[in-house]
C-alpha cells in the first residue's frame, strides 16, 4: 500500500477523494463516540453517514462501467451533503464544539469532497 504522503493526488482526483472520505471519516470519530450516549441516534445517523459516504467513494473509484461510476460519485455527493446536514444540526443543537480542531479539519475535508466531486461526476459519463 502506498502511503497517503506519497500519493501525487492532482494526477489522482479519484484516489484524493478517498483519502479526504476516510480522513473525513476518522477526524469526525471522536464527535460520534462522544454522542452515542447522549444522542444514539443522531450518533447512528452520523455514524452510517460516514460509512456511506467512504463505501460510495471507494466504489466509483473501482467501477469499470461509466453509468455505474457516475451514480457511484452521485451518492458519494449525497452522502458528503447528508454528513454535512447532520454536523450542521449537531452545532445548531450545541451537541459539539465547533472549533475542535477534529470537526474544523472534517469540514475542510467535505468541502473538498463537496468540490472535487461534482468534476468526477461529470468525468465518469
Amino acid at each position: 500500500m502506498i502511503p497517503v504522503q506519497e500519493v501525487d493526488f492532482e494526477s489522482a482526483p479519484a484516489e484524493a477523494a478517498y483519502a479526504n472520505a476516510l480522513a473525513a471519516a476518522e477526524a469526525l470519530r471522536p464527535l460520534v463516540e462522544s454522542l452515542a450516549y447522549r444522542e444514539p441516534a443522531l450518533c447512528g445517523q452520523l455514524r452510517r453517514a460516514c460509512a456511506d459516504l467512504v463505501m460510495a467513494v471507494a466504489t466509483a473509484h473501482i467501477e469499470r462501467d461509466p453509468v455505474d461510476r457516475g451514480c457511484a460519485w452521485a451518492a458519494a455527493l449525497g452522502d458528503t451533503a447528508e454528513v454535512q446536514a447532520l454536523l450542521e444540526l449537531i452545532r445548531l443543537r450545541d451537541l459539539a464544539d465547533g472549533d475542535d480542531p477534529d470537526q474544523v479539519r472534517a469540514h475542510e475535508l467535505l468541502w473538498r469532497l463537496s468540490a472535487a466531486l461534482p468534476r468526477l461526476l461529470a468525468a465518469a459519463v
